[in-house]
């Protein structure tokens, strides 16, 4: 069983850094960041439309910071995002038969799916005495989706899908712990989600 494709340009860049961003002698802290950038052209070709679909780009950062102020605090900070885009929603298509293998199709409306993700974390940490610490956590997380395909695969203008899904949630722990011993004593959170589905014709 095998598949041929051909994506023609493909396009991948990462870049990551790391290191002290703090010199005084009372305070230390450490920096990553990375940087990340995928792109690739599609292999399914439109003939209502006259282009490729498939295309996709993928790109976002990620931060990481620590920093001890003094030797009984310490604070970490997570920070990410995310940017995906493709024209390739719902690509699924039945062939003729068990033996026909076709790169073409012919919707009227062009697919996409669009995705943003963000999320953000921060951690102290404060050690009390020798074998007590405390640590607090709060986190949040957020992603919005958009999708759009041609329902029937036809080239009619009736068949629009809009497919919609946003959540966001945030969390926030806090606890003690000793050595041999990690002790939560509570937490707290909330989410939402609110997902959208429509079918019909675009005005």
């Amino acid at each position: 069983m095998g598949e041929r494709g051909d994506c023609r340009t493909r396009l991948i860049l990462h870049a990551q850094l790391s290191g002290r961003i703090l010199r005084s002698a009372q305070r230390h802290g450490r920096r990553t960041s990375q940087v990340y950038y995928d792109h690739h052209d599609g292999n399914i070709y439109d003939t209502v439309n006259k282009f490729d679909y498939g295309a996709a780009t993928d790109r976002g950062a990620r931060i990481t910071v620590v920093v001890a102020p003094n030797d009984s605090n310490k604070v970490h900070v997570w920070l990410s995002g995310d940017d995906f885009n493709t024209s390739s929603q719902n690509l699924m298509y039945e062939p003729p038969d068990a033996h026909t293998y076709s790169r073409t199709v012919q919707d009227f409306f062009v697919p996409s799916f669009d995705r943003h993700i963000g999320s953000a974390a921060i951690q102290f940490d404060h050690q009390m005495e020798a074998n007590l610490a405390l640590t607090s956590l709060t986190s949040y997380f957020t992603s919005y989706n958009r999708g759009v395909t041609d329902f029937f695969k036809m080239p009619v203008p009736i068949d629009l899908l809009d497919q919609n899904v946003d959540t966001g949630s945030i969390a926030r722990s806090f606890g003690s712990h000793r050595p041999a011993v990690r002790t939560w004593t509570g937490s707290s959170g909330r989410s939402s989600r609110a997902q959208e589905c429509d079918l019909g014709r675009r005005q």
